[in-house]
């Protein structure tokens, strides 16, 4: 069967390949590309007759990957590390068509070998369009189970995950964390007056106030009812209490209803011993301080 394969034109090899569904081109060792397939032409939008003969590192296709790093003009391109060590490839990343549409396509590099000498290297690739909508999609339904319906911010379910992974970090590096439980002040009294439909309105622009009122390393979550959760990693009590304090105030100062809202909190620092239900009991305990001692404040544990 081998000798028989051996005897065939190459003509035969171009039929098989221009049959097949994935993107196929041959490289030379110079990465001067000498074919190019016709499901090649399709994926692309380049005839062969403009691409034979141009090196990848014209950047025809312009690859990068994930996080937009340029492939072709580094030493990072399949083809290349392919060429470099004679080992196969495979990677995601995403290709300009001619039309300037970015696709995302699955990669597989691997080298030509001549009489145990690498010459250069074959790349088949495929449309990933359609694994990247269902990744996008599993995506989006984690996501929504992990988010507040009504603010949109994390869920209790978040929170607790993420509390475990901030106290892993926290033995990990041995960084301050300081976790506080905010309280909307009279929340009940709100709903009572305005309406659930305006106490929700309350608890979306409070939950918005509190999510661009910090910063982008710190977190928040909705705790559960007019409660909200608050992770301020790495600072130290003085910043902490700096960047609560500043929240508090935009908070008093927003017109959210006729009246005057507020909110109080309750900040604990985190210990090497601390479980969630520990460090959650502690925070807890100042909110009750700062509700107890005539709200609108904050309360260090």
């Amino acid at each position: 069967m081998k000798k028989e394969l051996e005897k065939l034109p190459g003509s035969i090899y171009k039929k098989l390949t221009n049959d097949l569904y994935d993107g196929i081109y041959f490289v030379n060792k110079k990465r001067k590309i000498i074919f190019w397939n016709k499901q090649a032409e399709e994926l692309t939008g380049y005839k062969k007759k403009e691409v034979i003969g141009k090196y990848c590192y014209d950047n025809l296709l312009q690859h990068i990957d994930k996080h937009g790093k340029k492939l072709c003009l580094s030493g990072t391109c399949p083809l290349v590390v392919s060429i470099k060590t004679g080992k196969p490839q495979a990677h995601r990343v995403y290709l300009k068509r001619k039309d300037d549409v970015r696709v995302p396509v699955d990669v597989h590099t691997k080298p030509i070998k001549y009489r145990s000498k690498i010459i250069g290297a074959v790349e088949v690739f495929r449309d990933a369009s359609m694994y990247e909508r269902v990744e996008r999609q599993k995506e989006r339904v984690q996501n929504i189970s992990l988010l507040d319906a009504l603010t949109h911010l994390p869920n209790r379910r978040y929170i607790d995950k993420k509390i475990r992974l901030e106290l892993d970090r926290l033995r990990k590096h041995k960084e301050n964390l300081y976790i506080g439980i905010v309280d909307i002040d009279h929340f009940k009294k709100i709903n009572d007056t305005y309406g659930h439909k305006t106490g929700d309105l309350v608890l979306r622009k409070i939950a918005h106030l509190l999510d661009h009122n910090l910063k982008s390393t710190d977190f928040v979550g909705r705790y559960g009812g007019e409660e909200f959760l608050v992770t301020l990693p790495n600072t130290s009590r003085k910043n902490s209490s700096i960047a609560l304090e500043r929240v508090r105030s935009v908070i008093e100062g927003s017109k959210l209803i006729k009246g005057k809202v507020t909110i109080s909190m309750g900040v604990a620092k985190t210990r090497i011993s601390d479980n969630p239900e520990k460090i959650f009991k502690r925070a807890d305990k100042a909110l009750y301080k700062a509700k107890r001692t005539g709200r609108n404040r904050i309360i260090f544990a």
